[in-house]
């Protein structure tokens, strides 16, 4: 599968970071960093320099890398962001600083990471009576 993108700064492209990597690493812009504050009570948006054009019937999803739980303090604000088929602006991660000092995010960090899956369009339908739980 091709992931169509576009860089609106000067960032590193995606990469996995070995061959059987289930993700893809997302990395801040060289030219950003950002300095999260100690009891800072709301997100900080870390745009990540592209925008993406994901395949209709499928939808990106950006998880916080597994390392940043371990060796920071910082935390992706919604656990999981979906980027749509049809939306094409920059996309971003939302970080917490859970610690009482301020942490720096540097240009070049690995801050997220990435998978595609299919997403099927369901059609609802209302029933009087759902099958027994087995």
């Amino acid at each position: 599968m091709k992931l169509k993108f576009k860089k609106l700064r000067d960032v590193k492209t995606p990469t996995y970071g070995t061959e059987g990597a289930a993700c893809f690493d997302f990395y801040v812009p060289d030219d950003i960093e950002y300095k999260l504050m100690k009891g800072y009570d709301t997100g900080i948006k870390v745009p990540l320099g592209l925008e993406v054009e994901v395949p209709e019937g499928y939808a990106l999803f950006i998880v916080p890398r597994s390392s940043i739980g371990v060796k920071t303090p910082l935390r992706q604000s919604n656990s999981v962001g979906i980027i749509d088929s049809d939306y094409r602006g920059e996309i971003a991660v939302i970080l917490d600083n859970l610690s009482g000092k301020s942490w720096i995010v540097g240009a070049g960090e690995r801050v997220a990471q990435g998978f595609v899956l299919p997403v099927p369009t369901v059609k609802f339908e209302e029933v009087e009576e759902l099958s027994e739980t087995t």
